[in-house]
């Protein structure tokens, strides 16, 4: 609890402790399943406090920007809040997540889509960086707020990924501001959803929310595993990491191969 004093008066502001979960689609995407107050009511069903919904931008049009915000609004209650927001498709298979962001923009350049994130006060993160054969330009590295290094469906349970990782730390040496986090990239009920997100806010609000995995401190916290996301694992867990990654790719190839499927 911190302390303000002026004069002989003393104000306190209490930290409250949230968990939630980003990366989350709608009905409203062309790929989810339910609608955002199901989505509101799944998650606050399994304790969390607050969810992101980034919406694909793909096909996406103003008065679906409208729902999503209005949607948002209602499913926000006293003990759950939902941020509206966007996932860009970007050139060089880039994704974006524009958390908080209230606009369209008709740009696919990852450099002025990070820019209308920002303009728009919302938390820039680039999604699945080492997915679909993405390049990742060293550019991008000061004007994100974020990157996933953990992104449940395509890294699994067991941690981040390894190749996420390394980029995470190589952009620190270039944004030392630049925080991980992890995603459930959700779609449908089934989807993978133990990977939260935790953070401190003074109130219990979407721009609190916003504010707070803008400018951390976040921590990811998986069924097993939990890492800060201000500061990059060094020695035995970063090694850690790196096995548990490649076993769990290991094991999904092995069973892609089994059963036929592409991943």
């Amino acid at each position: 609890m911190a302390m303000v004093h002026g004069g002989n008066k003393a104000q306190s502001t209490a930290e409250i402790k949230l968990r939630g979960v980003i990366h989350i689609h709608s009905r409203i995407s062309y790929d989810g399943q339910e609608t955002i107050a199901r989505l509101a009511e799944f998650f606050r069903s399994r304790g969390y406090d607050f969810m992101c919904i980034t919406e694909h931008s793909d096909g996406l049009k103003q008065e679906d920007m409208q729902r999503i915000i209005e949607e948002c609004a209602q499913a926000t209650r006293e003990d759950f809040i939902a941020v509206p927001g966007v996932e860009f498709s970007c050139r060089r298979r880039l994704h974006l997540l524009g958390i908080g962001v209230t606009e369209p923009v008709d740009s696919h350049d990852p450099v002025p889509v990070t820019q209308h994130i920002r303009s728009q006060g919302g938390v820039a993160i680039l999604a699945h960086p080492c997915a679909y054969g993405a390049e990742t330009p060293d550019e991008l590295a000061g004007l994100l707020h974020g990157i996933e290094i953990w992104n449940q469906p395509k890294d699994g349970k067991l941690g981040p990924g390894a190749e996420p990782l390394r980029l995470w730390k190589r952009w620190r040496a270039l944004n030392p501001a630049l925080r991980a986090v992890g995603a459930i990239d959700f779609h449908r009920l089934d989807s993978p959803s133990s990977l939260g997100m935790e953070i401190s806010v003074s109130e219990r609000t979407p721009k609190a929310v916003i504010q707070a995995l803008k400018n951390g401190p976040v921590r990811l916290k998986g069924p097993w595993v939990a890492l800060s996301g201000e500061t990059p694992p060094e020695g035995w867990p970063e090694t850690k990491y790196f096995v548990l990654s490649r076993i769990y790719l290991s094991l999904r190839a092995t069973r892609n191969f089994l059963t036929g499927r592409k991943r």
